[in-house]
């Protein structure tokens, strides 16, 4: 690739006989087989030249970014530099012209490292210094910008475009230190960013138990046995009534019909029975209520209800046990 400076103060010094010379020994010489990374680089490095030509200095940054990423070189990375600095952005070309200067260390390239020494000379004076301070004793990973910074590029200030940047720090089992700091486009002083301790990240807080569904499911079984029951109460009333009606039938046929003489266990029987099944009527409509107006709540799983209807010769008995 060669060097491309349309400005007129790179014009006016690398175009020269010896800038002709510099650009054969910088570039590789021509290859027979271009690497699909490498097409790829000169397609956006002529992009890249085309966009700074036409004053669209951010395009061409990026394409001359792309450029350098995908196969780096010396004219892409002072076309590079020239555009950060045209940009304003004096830190990062400063780092671009002197990486610059020291990759011209040949001297065949004495015109490109002396284009870019003094560069980087002229951004040195408006280099504004940034120091940041970790606390005593962290081992942090620090990031400006999304970028890690080295441990060793902490001894020293660190050098940071005008603008705003974004500070994080981390470390193990603390929790995320994340500061903002605007750069000034000059400044004398220097900007301190103090990084406080980082806070311990808090104990994982414990899933909650699965909801159980024993309540639900028992409540909903005794809504069921209460209408069931309720339900056979009712029939047994009814039952109850039937045999009402057949008790009297048979004791009105008795005092009609007899004299004395017949035999009323018939009409007996159907009254205890109609006794037996009123009180059995009665005791499973009182269950089935208890049971449904009990289900919301959550009673024990050993509610037990138990009738005992009993019939004899003398009468009858309804007996009804619940324990709970």
């Amino acid at each position: 690739m060669a060097l491309h400076l349309s400005r007129p103060l790179a014009f006016a010094v690398l175009v020269s006989a010896e800038l002709a010379s510099a650009r054969a020994a910088a570039d590789p010489p021509p290859q027979t087989v271009i690497t699909g990374a490498e097409a790829q680089a000169e397609a956006r490095f002529r992009e890249g030249s085309a966009a700074f030509d036409a004053g669209r200095t951010d395009e061409a940054c990026v394409a001359f970014a792309d450029s350098r990423r995908l196969y780096p070189n010396l004219s892409t990375l002072l076309n590079l530099a020239l555009c950060y600095e045209t940009q304003g952005k004096t830190a990062s070309a400063w780092r671009g012209f002197t990486e610059a200067a020291a990759w011209a260390s040949d001297s065949a390239l004495r015109a490109r490292r002396d284009f870019a020494h003094q560069h980087a000379l002229k951004l040195e004076k408006a280099l504004v210094r940034a120091e940041i301070r970790p606390p005593p004793g962290a081992d942090l990973v620090l990031e400006i910008d999304g970028e890690p910074v080295p441990a060793g590029s902490l001894l020293g200030p660190v050098f940071l475009d005008p603008g705003e940047h974004v500070i994080e720090a981390t470390a193990p089992g603390h929790v995320r230190y994340v500061t903002k700091v605007r750069v000034p486009a000059t400044s004398a002083d220097a900007i301190v960013v103090a990084i406080p301790p980082l806070r311990a990240e808090p104990p994982p807080v414990p899933a909650p138990p699965p909801a159980s569904n024993v309540s639900s499911s028992h409540s909903s079984a005794r809504r069921v046995a209460g209408f069931v029951v309720g339900g056979m109460g009712i029939l047994a009333a009814g039952l109850g009534g039937y045999f009402a009606a057949d008790a009297l039938a048979k004791t009105s046929n008795l005092a009609n019909s007899c004299a004395g003489g017949c035999d009323p266990t018939a009409a007996r029987t159907s009254e205890v029975a109609s006794v037996v099944a009123f009180g059995v009527g009665l005791a499973g409509v009182a269950a089935g209520a208890w049971f449904v107006s009990g289900s919301r709540a959550d009673p024990p799983a050993t509610t037990r209800l138990l009738i005992a209807p009993r019939i004899g010769s003398q009468g009858g008995e309804v007996r009804l046990w619940a324990t709970w």
